[in-house]
């Protein structure tokens, strides 16, 4: 991510909850810079894509990224008790401080 962009996104810190995911095989973007950008974040749920490359909406599991972040907005919506508490497989949260 280029250093202006970068700043910029963490200067908004924007005040609403953000779902991000990561591809497990991205060699585009390292893991790292979304545990950086989501320590600056109020509200961060990190999701890991087994197997998932830079682009995982538009990646072999394409569908199970998109289910989950329904699933997700369905939360926001609903509250977290009407959903199910485990992700399916493929996904799984993704550690943000490790």
């Amino acid at each position: 991510m280029p250093a202006a962009l970068a700043g910029a996104a963490a200067a908004a810190r924007p005040a609403v909850p953000v779902l991000a995911f990561h591809g497990l095989a991205d060699e585009v973007a390292p893991v790292g810079a979304l545990r950086e950008l989501a320590g600056r974040l109020p509200s961060v749920e990190a999701v890991a894509v087994a197997d998932g490359r830079h682009d995982v909406f538009n990646d072999a599991v394409h569908r199970s990224v998109a289910a989950r972040t329904v699933l997700w907005l369905e939360q926001l919506r609903s509250g977290p008790e009407r959903l199910p508490s485990l992700p399916p497989p493929l996904l799984v949260p993704l550690d943000l401080h490790g």
